[in-house]
Protein backbone atom coordinates (compact mmCIF):
# COMPACT_ATOMS: atom_id res chain seq x y z
CA UNK A 1 0.00 0.00 0.00
CA UNK A 2 1.20 3.41 -0.69
CA UNK A 3 1.55 5.41 2.72
CA UNK A 4 2.59 8.18 1.31
CA UNK A 5 0.00 10.96 0.20
CA UNK A 6 0.08 12.16 -3.89
CA UNK A 7 1.69 15.57 -4.50
CA UNK A 8 -1.29 18.35 -5.16
CA UNK A 9 -1.08 19.55 -8.66
CA UNK A 10 -0.17 23.06 -7.28
CA UNK A 11 2.52 21.78 -5.37
CA UNK A 12 3.85 19.86 -8.26
CA UNK A 13 3.11 22.97 -10.48
CA UNK A 14 5.42 25.31 -8.17
CA UNK A 15 8.00 22.66 -7.70
CA UNK A 16 8.36 22.53 -12.01
CA UNK A 17 7.98 26.79 -11.82
CA UNK A 18 11.12 26.81 -9.19
CA UNK A 19 13.55 23.99 -10.90
CA UNK A 20 13.23 25.83 -14.30
CA UNK A 21 14.05 29.48 -12.52
CA UNK A 22 16.95 28.13 -10.83
CA UNK A 23 17.94 25.96 -14.16
CA UNK A 24 17.39 29.09 -16.41
CA UNK A 25 19.87 31.39 -13.97
CA UNK A 26 22.06 28.88 -13.74
CA UNK A 27 22.76 28.06 -17.43
CA UNK A 28 23.06 32.61 -17.56
CA UNK A 29 26.05 32.22 -14.99
CA UNK A 30 27.46 29.55 -17.01
CA UNK A 31 26.89 31.47 -20.46
CA UNK A 32 28.01 35.06 -19.19
CA UNK A 33 32.01 33.53 -19.21
CA UNK A 34 31.90 32.24 -22.01
CA UNK A 35 31.21 35.32 -23.77
CA UNK A 36 33.45 37.67 -21.63
CA UNK A 37 36.47 35.29 -22.15
CA UNK A 38 35.67 35.06 -25.97
CA UNK A 39 35.72 38.95 -26.27
CA UNK A 40 38.91 39.14 -24.09
CA UNK A 41 40.55 36.38 -26.24
CA UNK A 42 39.22 38.70 -29.29
CA UNK A 43 40.82 41.74 -27.99
CA UNK A 44 44.47 39.86 -27.62
CA UNK A 45 44.31 38.39 -30.46
CA UNK A 46 43.46 41.75 -31.91
CA UNK A 47 46.30 43.25 -30.24
CA UNK A 48 49.06 41.08 -31.19
CA UNK A 49 47.69 41.33 -35.30
CA UNK A 50 48.30 45.23 -34.52
CA UNK A 51 51.83 44.46 -33.18
CA UNK A 52 52.53 42.44 -36.05
CA UNK A 53 51.58 45.37 -38.08
CA UNK A 54 53.81 47.68 -36.00
CA UNK A 55 56.38 45.69 -36.00
CA UNK A 56 58.70 46.87 -38.92
CA UNK A 57 58.41 50.07 -37.71
CA UNK A 58 60.29 49.89 -34.37
CA UNK A 59 59.93 53.92 -33.86
CA UNK A 60 55.88 53.51 -34.18
CA UNK A 61 55.60 50.04 -31.81
CA UNK A 62 56.52 51.95 -28.84
CA UNK A 63 53.70 54.53 -28.40
CA UNK A 64 51.42 51.77 -29.60
CA UNK A 65 52.45 49.29 -27.35
CA UNK A 66 52.43 52.10 -24.28
CA UNK A 67 48.66 51.92 -25.26
CA UNK A 68 47.33 48.49 -25.87
CA UNK A 69 49.17 46.35 -23.22
CA UNK A 70 48.10 48.42 -20.24
CA UNK A 71 44.30 48.21 -21.84
CA UNK A 72 44.97 44.41 -22.22
CA UNK A 73 46.28 44.21 -18.57
CA UNK A 74 43.09 45.89 -17.03
CA UNK A 75 40.77 44.49 -19.27
CA UNK A 76 42.48 41.07 -18.69
CA UNK A 77 42.15 41.48 -14.64
CA UNK A 78 38.66 42.74 -14.67
CA UNK A 79 37.58 39.51 -17.09
CA UNK A 80 39.45 37.33 -14.31
CA UNK A 81 37.66 38.75 -11.64
CA UNK A 82 34.18 38.25 -12.85
CA UNK A 83 34.65 35.28 -14.31
CA UNK A 84 35.34 34.10 -10.03
CA UNK A 85 32.26 36.04 -9.09
CA UNK A 86 29.94 34.06 -11.54
CA UNK A 87 31.92 30.52 -10.46
CA UNK A 88 31.18 31.25 -7.10
CA UNK A 89 27.27 32.63 -7.91
CA UNK A 90 27.34 28.99 -10.04
CA UNK A 91 28.16 27.29 -6.97
CA UNK A 92 25.23 28.76 -4.85
CA UNK A 93 22.40 27.30 -7.42
CA UNK A 94 23.34 23.95 -6.42
CA UNK A 95 22.38 24.63 -2.81
CA UNK A 96 19.11 26.13 -3.71
CA UNK A 97 17.64 23.11 -5.16
CA UNK A 98 18.17 21.33 -2.17
CA UNK A 99 16.63 24.10 -0.32
CA UNK A 100 13.05 25.00 0.73
CA UNK A 101 12.12 27.56 -1.35
CA UNK A 102 9.79 30.07 -0.67
CA UNK A 103 7.17 29.74 -3.12
CA UNK A 104 7.00 26.25 -2.07
CA UNK A 105 6.76 26.70 1.59
CA UNK A 106 2.72 27.36 0.82
CA UNK A 107 1.77 24.81 -1.71
CA UNK A 108 2.71 21.73 0.76
CA UNK A 109 0.19 19.14 0.86
CA UNK A 110 -1.00 18.81 4.45
CA UNK A 111 1.31 21.15 5.50
CA UNK A 112 4.22 18.66 5.45
CA UNK A 113 7.19 19.46 4.45
CA UNK A 114 8.00 17.46 1.42
CA UNK A 115 11.02 18.63 0.19
CA UNK A 116 14.44 17.57 2.42
CA UNK A 117 15.91 20.70 3.53
CA UNK A 118 19.54 20.90 3.68
CA UNK A 119 20.89 23.99 5.91
CA UNK A 120 24.71 24.89 6.08
CA UNK A 121 25.31 25.86 10.05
Amino acid sequence: MDTHPQPSQAFMSALVTEHFVLQSARSTTVSAPVGRSAFYLTCVSSALVAFGFFAAAIHHLAPVVATVLPALIVLGIFTFVRMVATSVEDMVFPAAYRGDPPLLRHARPGGRRVLRIHRRH
